[in-house]
């Protein structure tokens, strides 16, 4: 039997299994189901991440780095063969009853009629089941006779409550959510019927959230505080997705076109949807993708290499994330998950830690997202498995996630055990120790550094501050004022910083915030504007034991805490920003008070402060060139003139 006569077969025996199974009973079938498929198809257990709510498998498409994917895609809006699509326009509504959408279906060629069937509770339909689409350019229809097939309005019923936490989970943004409100069949010329994979969905936000503030940056870019949209024709980013003929750098050059090179790494929102057909096609099934563009670091199993210029970027972009449309791709465990490629998990495979695709190996104790669970000892060589710490999320990242970024030393990775049996995890999952007898490799960091080298550079020298970049790529329009609201949150609130005291969220199948998850120092942020801060006043003349207080502002970030410093190390500097001079003044010297932003600790402000000496006193006047190359003195920034006639390093002169 041929490859694509199997995934038919399959997919008959799940539409038998929908019609005949209990509720329960029809995920769990579901879903095994669908593994069989994707594993007949060559996709490992350790792609798999988990299980959707409706029993289908999220993959990763994430493969081993190299060379960028550089291919010129298709430069018009059509589709290629073998491939539907689905949008529903607005992807997102307010549950108001009043704000509508539509769907369209792009069946990609002739069919005999397209149907909506499986209706959800509350989302009101336009007419009673089956919604009959349509492609003759009435009604919601646009253009007849272009294979879009189309419904529409549809609205929200209002006497459905408002989910309260997006995924209803309590880590993640409050007041929007995702409802999927109907199954897609498509009568074929044949008089067979095919499906899609994910049902069609749309976002929902309620109705009492304000509109985010918008920028339209150029004729394809809009901004809002947390989101970039990018007006596109070619769909880059379901095409990603996908494995199709794609080039993500039209749209990073775009968006380098009109916004600054600050952003470490993009991550896509799908506001679309397209599968490959027949719909078990294992494409299909990839909720998120990783692509490096560049590696500037050693020891970990990465060439070093920088693409960057192809994306638009002078050396600052690290990667590439693109993520699925709605529950599917916009999970914390999904997004966490395909930023961590970009440091894990090449490992060799000769070490037993990982399988070649970039994954570690589901029977190892690596403990990351990447793969592997948490193991824990009970003592007598034996381990318990904690299946909540590993491959379907965690609440922090492990030691070896985190020497692999370069965060912590070597020293601090434990030694790493492998297991013989694949097919007794669930088991170990349930309870069943990990016994001395079934551990076939113990893989200690010595081991690594020996294949490797030590990982260069080390916690000293490692990046710890990351700015994100949410892109959202809509087809052929700008995304409205709901969408760009919706979007915005979520971009926001993956950056967000978790208050002090509150437990460390979860990052899984929800929307938690990803800034505890890393530890060791990290900072993460969404904030679209570059953070800058200034300090007011810039200058100021004090007398001995006087004091005088300093504000800083930070822009670009929700996060405005900063720490304050001074330099040289005169006087004393208050956490409030209040400066107060030495108690007794000898010569006239000039200090830097700096404001560092905790939301990004590479942005600071300056202000000067000055020595008053007291009347009729004589001393020498002392301007450390330390102290005025950060100060970047100007006639605006003080009144005082002196330090632009000083050239000389430590140069004193008397007054």
């Amino acid at each position: 039997m041929t490859c694509q006569k199997l995934l038919i077969a399959l997919s008959l025996l799940l539409a038998a299994l929908v019609l005949l199974a209990p509720a329960a009973d029809l995920l769990q079938s579901r879903a095994d189901t669908l593994v069989h498929a994707l594993t007949e198809q060559g996709v490992g257990p350790e792609r798999i991440l988990g299980i959707d709510p409706n029993g289908i498998p999220i993959v990763c498409g994430t493969q081993e780095p190299g060379t960028p994917q550089m291919l010129p895609g298709l430069q018009a809006a059509q589709l290629p063969a073998g491939v539907r699509g689905w949008e529903t326009i607005p992807g997102v509504i307010r549950n108001d009853g009043v704000e509508t959408f539509r769907l369209e279906v792009d069946v990609n060629g002739p069919v005999t009629g397209v149907r909506l069937t499986q209706f959800s509770l509350s989302i009101l339909m336009p007419q009673p089941s089956p919604v009959e689409l349509r492609d003759d350019g009435l009604g919601a229809d646009r253009v007849a006779g272009d294979f879009i097939y189309t419904a529409g309005p549809f609205r929200y019923d209002t006497r459905y409550a408002a989910q309260e936490f997006y995924m209803y989970d309590a880590s993640s943004p409050s007041g929007l959510w995702v409802e999927d409100f109907g199954d897609l069949v498509v009568e074929e010329l044949d008089g067979s019927q095919t499906q899609f994979l994910l049902r069609p969905s749309v976002g929902l936000l309620r109705s009492n959230i304000s509109a985010t503030n918008i920028a339209l940056r150029s004729s394809t870019v809009a901004t809002s505080p947390h989101l970039i949209n990018v007006r596109s024709s070619t769909r880059d980013t379901q095409f990603s997705l996908r494995l199709l003929d794609y080039n993500l750098s039209r749209l990073t050059n775009l968006v380098y076109e009109v916004l600054p090179d600050a952003y470490d790494f993009f991550l896509f929102f799908s506001t679309s949807k397209i599968e490959r057909f027949p719909m078990l096609s294992r494409e299909n099934f990839i909720s998120g993708i990783h692509s490096s563009v560049q590696v500037n670091y050693s020891g970990t199993g990465l060439d070093v290499y920088d693409f960057s210029r192809f994306y638009g970027s002078q050396g600052k972009l690290l990667g590439l994330n693109v993520l699925d449309a709605y529950e599917r791709g916009v999970l914390s465990n999904t997004a966490t998950h395909e930023i961590l490629h970009q440091w894990a998990a090449f490992l060799d495979t000769t070490l037993g830690l990982t399988d070649g695709t970039g994954h570690y190996n589901r029977r190892c104790s690596a403990a990351s997202l990447e793969g592997g669970f948490q193991w824990n000892d009970i003592g007598n060589g034996a381990f318990a498995f904690n299946c909540e710490e590993g491959q379907s999320g965690g609440h922090h990242a492990p030691p070896l996630d985190k020497y692999v970024m370069g965060l912590i030393h070597g020293a601090a990775v434990p030694q790493l055990y492998v297991m013989s049996n694949e097919s007794s995890i669930n088991a170990k999952c349930a309870g069943d120790p990990v016994l001395p007898q079934e551990i076939v490799a113990r893989i200690s960091i010595a081991d690594i550094q020996g294949v490797h080298g030590i990982r260069s550079p080390g916690p000293a020298g490692a990046q710890r501050n990351f700015s994100l970049a949410f892109v959202a790529e809509s087809h052929d329009r700008f995304l409205n004022p709901t969408e760009m609201t919706y979007y915005d949150i979520l971009a926001e609130h993956y950056a967000r910083e978790v208050p002090v005291g509150a437990p460390d969220p979860y990052v899984g199948f929800n929307w938690a915030p990803v800034t505890r998850y890393f530890q060791e120092g990290t900072t993460w942020r969404s904030a679209i504007s570059p953070v800058s801060v200034s300090v007011t006043p810039p200058a100021v003349n004090l007398g001995g034991g006087e004091s005088r207080t300093f504000a800083a502002t930070v822009t670009g970030s929700p996060n405005t805490a900063v720490t304050w410093s001074r330099t040289p190390q005169l006087g004393t500097i208050a956490s409030n920003g209040v400066y107060t001079a030495p108690a007794s003044v000898e010569r006239e010297t000039t200090v830097v008070v700096k404001a560092t932003s905790m939301a990004d600790p590479s942005k600071t402000g300056l202000g000067i402060v000055s020595s008053r000496l007291p009347a009729g006193a004589r001393a020498s006047v002392f301007w450390p060139a330390r102290i005025l190359a950060a100060a970047h003195w100007s006639d605006s920034q003080s009144s005082m003139k002196e330090p632009r006639m000083l050239r000389q390093t430590g140069e004193s002169r008397t007054a």
